[in-house]
């Protein structure tokens, strides 16, 4: 790989283990120069798929670009994508990324963030419109549905040692569905909010 001609290469894997974790199959194509170039990643887990496309390029030991399709497909988590491209950099100065959103139907989750080797560093989050009932892989058992809606927001900044943050967090009322081998149950519940 250099700037003197192009360049392509291709590393494709399976069967990786990581730890208890199994990745089926993996894949990363680059094509271009160190200065200006794509790559192309994807992921095969049983619980999920993850592909992403970046173009960009070396000034020095400096990366920026920008992260151009991002699409996780997974069982649990449902499938998102990216809403639009998000500048990138990073080096060992400094890293830095752009507003990037995912969205799954109505819903959507934002972060943005940056970090400085001197020490400072800060980001925020949003997400808003999750559905509870998109969590039932994470209900105890015979609880069968929960309805409303979990939108939260916050931001953190650290300068050299001293780290402070910030968040909200609210569930719209709904209902809870709760079933065992002798009773089903409908309750209503009034949401939530914290801070």
């Amino acid at each position: 790989l250099g700037d003197s001609q192009r360049s392509n290469a291709a590393v494709h894997g399976a069967e990786l283990r990581l730890g208890e974790e199994v990745v089926e199959r993996l894949a990363l194509a680059f094509d271009g120069f160190i200065a200006k170039h794509r790559l192309e990643f994807s992921a095969d887990h049983p619980q999920a798929r993850l592909q992403l496309r970046m173009a960009g390029g070396y000034d020095g030991a400096q990366w920026s670009g920008l992260l151009q399709a991002l699409d996780l497909a997974s069982g649990p988590l449902g499938d998102w994508r990216l809403q639009r491209p998000v500048q990138l950099a990073f080096g060992p100065e400094r890293a830095q990324a752009g507003l990037l959103c995912l969205l799954r139907a109505d819903a959507h989750l934002c972060a943005e963030g940056e970090w400085q080797a001197a020490g400072a560093a800060k980001g925020r989050f949003d997400l808003a419109e999750l559905p509870l009932a998109w969590f039932k892989p994470l209900f105890p058992e015979g609880i069968q549905q929960v309805t409303g809606v979990l939108s939260a927001r916050g931001e953190v900044s650290q300068v050299k040692a001293s780290l402070q943050g910030c968040a909200t967090a609210e569930v719209t009322p709904g209902e809870v569905l709760f079933t065992d081998a002798h009773v089903t149950e409908r309750l209503a519940h009034s949401g939530a909010e914290l801070q």
